[in-house]
């Protein structure tokens, strides 16, 4: 009887241990991906008349030259960000522009993009040619002039360093 009273008790100990493992390997598949934010998300504008580089960085972004980031995505200027707030936020550097820029990279964009960009890369030519970057993390926006006669290697390459880090909350 004795053995039996023991016997039950270790059964109901694994049985209760056994629910309690299943219920943190559960939780642990489960939220795999929580907390874990996929991108650099990116939205790439060419506010200059320049084709060259608007074909530069299209087929480097047709051909998933990733900058070095697997999961970066690039996409073009959505709708509802017009290509004059980004010219006041970046080129006359108006705060408020740059407040309200800022405020838009948060909004949805699709499936992939649930929780919004982490940042913005443009391309001018007001004085001379350079691309510019805003993001959700750095204070200011960030410009560099391309040098001149630059290859496209080296244009790819300067558009790179604009890639923000992932900026948004993770969910």
């Amino acid at each position: 009887m004795t053995w039996m009273v023991g016997r039950q008790a270790s059964l109901a100990f694994e049985m209760k241990s056994f629910c309690l493992l299943s219920f943190f390997a559960f939780l642990f598949i489960s939220n795999a991906r929580a907390g874990a934010a996929g991108g650099p998300y990116v939205i790439w504008v060419n506010l200059s008349e320049n084709a060259q580089i608007e074909q530069t960085i299209a087929s480097r972004i047709e051909s998933y030259s990733n900058c070095r980031r697997p999961r970066l995505v690039i996409t073009p200027l959505p709708d509802w960000i017009s290509k004059n707030l980004v010219k006041d936020a970046i080129i006359k550097k108006n705060k408020n522009s740059l407040r309200s820029l800022r405020a838009l990279l948060k909004k949805p964009y699709s499936d992939l993009i649930s929780d919004g960009f982490d940042g913005l890369i443009a391309y001018d030519e007001t004085g001379s040619p350079r691309f510019s970057a805003v993001s959700l993390v750095w204070p200011k926006i960030i410009s560099e002039n391309l040098p001149p006669n630059s290859s496209e290697k080296e244009q790819w390459e300067l558009f790179c360093t604009f890639i923000p880090p992932v900026g948004r909350p993770s969910l």
